[in-house]
């Protein structure tokens, strides 16, 4: 039979100087993604992008991807904290099912890193 420990940890912990963010489908601008679908699938899982406003982009220099309103909402409350977004990392790559053509399109989904 397992017994359960409860522990209580009162010290203070200074705020991280680094954060990720996992980033799913509904954070991006999903039109985006419908006049850019052969550059979507040449990114791979693992790729490096990074961040400029509102966007995400390639090594070679291609938008990616644009947040939505609520995930720039997002972004400007950790900037409130002192973090600002310098990159990002593709973990999948998803179809998203547009409700309007039925179309399969490619979404990259991303952690975003952010650094005080």
């Amino acid at each position: 039979m397992c017994k359960t420990v409860k522990t209580v940890d009162d010290k203070m912990y200074s705020e991280p100087t680094e954060i990720a963010v996992p980033l799913a489908h509904t954070d991006f601008y999903l039109d985006y993604f419908k006049a850019n679908k052969p550059m979507i699938f040449g990114l791979r899982s693992g790729m490096m992008l990074s961040v400029n406003n509102r966007q995400l982009i390639s090594d070679r220099n291609n938008v990616c991807a644009v947040f939505s309103k609520k995930q720039s909402e997002a972004i400007e409350t950790y900037r409130a904290k002192g973090y600002t977004p310098y990159a990002a990392r593709i973990k999948f790559i998803v179809a998203w099912k547009c409700k309007d053509d039925g179309v399969d399109y490619p979404v990259p989904l991303v952690d975003l890193f952010f650094r005080k």
